[in-house]
Formats: structure tokens, sequence, C-alpha cells
């Protein structure tokens, strides 16, 4: 009798275990705080977004905080429009010629995530800039 009463205590703890995270997550509305990292050819380290009190900060494994520009050029396969923009695109990197319609085919991501789908959408239609120094539309800063 002890050991089905040890064993159903087991159970019931691994399974708490595999629910309650999911659980909370669901009372209480907050995201997660999982830093968006990247892997720098240029600088040979890993480079991450910081999404803090203090907004987006971007910076590398070793505390170093980059400006917008700075970050671009860490990170030229992700910018590469950007840098392409700005004439600011490497020649090479690390003895590798760069050629910019090879990263263009090559480079390719999709985000995909199931809870977006079949989700009610909000109409809200914010005015963008026209004319900005990014490549990019960015979202305004009232949204």
């Amino acid at each position: 009798m002890k050991k089905i009463y040890i064993i159903t205590v087991l159970l019931a703890s691994f399974a708490l275990a595999w629910v309650m995270p999911e659980l909370y997550k669901i009372t209480t509305d907050e995201a997660p705080e999982y830093p968006l990292s990247f892997y720098s050819s240029v600088a040979d380290k890993f480079c991450l977004f910081d999404f803090g009190s203090k907004g987006l900060i971007r910076k590398d494994l070793d505390g170093n905080i980059y400006t917008q520009k700075e970050f671009d050029s860490l990170l030229p396969m992700i910018y590469t429009n950007q840098l392409v923009y700005d004439s600011r695109l490497p020649k090479k990197i690390k003895g590798i010629d760069v050629n910019i319609n090879a990263i263009r085919y090559e480079n390719f991501s999709y985000r995909y995530k199931p809870k977006s789908y079949n989700k009610p959408s909000i109409k809200l239609y914010p005015l963008f800039e026209s004319m900005s120094a990014r490549v990019d539309i960015a979202t305004p800063s009232d949204v």
C-alpha cells in the first residue's frame, strides 16, 4: 500500500511540474523574457536583444552595448538590405567574399506561431514614416 502511495505522489508531482508553467503563462498574461540572440560572424560572439525596462538594448555576451548602426554592422547576414542601403556592407568577412545575391538567395527565415492563427485580429492601421533612415518600416512609438 505504501508503494502505491509513493508512486501516486511521484506521478502527481511530475504531472504538476509539467502543467504548472503553462497554467502560470495562461493566468498571468506575461510575455516570457527570453533574449533574442544571433551569432555575429564579424565579432565571433553572440549578440542579443535585451527587452528590459529601458526598452530595447543591443548588446553582446560581454556586456558591450551597441547602437543600432553598430549592431547592423555586427550582423551583416541579417541586416544586409540596411547595410547595402547605407553602403556599409563589408567586401569580405573572414577572408570570404561577400556576395549580396547569394545572401539574398540563401538567407531565409519564416516565423510560425500556431497561436497566431485562427485568432481575431485588431483592425489597427497606423501611419508609417515614408522617409525614415531605415530600410524596414518601423511601428510608430505611439502604437
